[in-house]
């Protein structure tokens, strides 16, 4: 998913409170800078969906 402030979305998400949960994976894995130029993170919901969330670096 493209969004216009990647960073500003996984700080919402962090305060909101995404649970994360070892027998099931879910998870919120905290935003990197990709070589194809995104600033992205992941969430992994209890279901094991992947969901990647990305805006242009800079």
């Amino acid at each position: 998913m493209h969004v216009g402030d990647a960073d500003a979305l996984y700080r919402a998400w962090s305060e909101v409170g995404v649970p994360a949960d070892p027998a099931t994976g879910s998870r919120l894995v905290p935003p990197v800078d990709t070589d194809y130029r995104m600033r992205e993170f992941a969430l992994v919901d209890r279901s094991g969906n992947l969901v990647r969330v990305g805006s242009p670096v800079g």
